[in-house]
């Protein structure tokens, strides 16, 4: 038997096996397996952690767009008040 899916609109997956008269020893056996099945998926853990990822490197660019910002414009300002 495979694991039931997620209703989040219909009702719960105990309400789902309820009405299918399914034991408790079932519906228990149904949690686990399901339960086993979400630890087991590592999808969303690789997905978080390039999205890290990819957050720390937008912030070292911003950080380094803006010094060298500061230093053109104050480059710029020593050449105007040059000339």
């Amino acid at each position: 038997m495979n694991p039931p899916c997620f209703r989040v609109r219909h009702g719960s997956v105990i309400d789902e096996l309820v009405k299918e008269n399914i034991g408790k020893d079932k519906i228990l056996l149904a949690y686990y397996r399901t339960l086993l099945a979400l630890k087991l998926d590592k999808r969303a853990v690789t997905t978080i952690e390039y999205g890290l990822i990819a957050a720390l490197i937008a912030v070292v660019i911003i950080m380094a767009l803006t010094n060298l910002g500061r230093g053109v414009s104050t480059t710029f300002s020593k050449v105007a008040s040059e000339l």
